[in-house]
């Protein structure tokens, strides 16, 4: 694996890509933290549309392994 030529190239894409991704997921959220912050009217129904895939997709997962268990 260490005498690979490709290896160190690949280290080096995928930690590109990490750092824009980490930078720009951070990025985008921090922006959208700051826009529903400043909502006066109706802040507590955008705080709550803008979580709910959260709960969506733990509760989905939750349920997929009940299934699963059960058989």
């Amino acid at each position: 694996m260490f005498t690979d030529n490709l290896l160190g190239s690949a280290t080096l894409h995928t930690l590109e890509i990490m750092v824009y991704v980490i930078v720009l997921q951070v990025g985008i959220a921090l922006v959208l933290a700051v826009l529903v912050d400043n909502i006066s009217k109706l802040k507590g129904f955008y705080r709550t549309v803008f979580f709910f895939p959260v709960v969506i997709s733990g509760t989905a997962i939750s349920l997929l392994f009940v299934l699963f268990l059960q058989l």
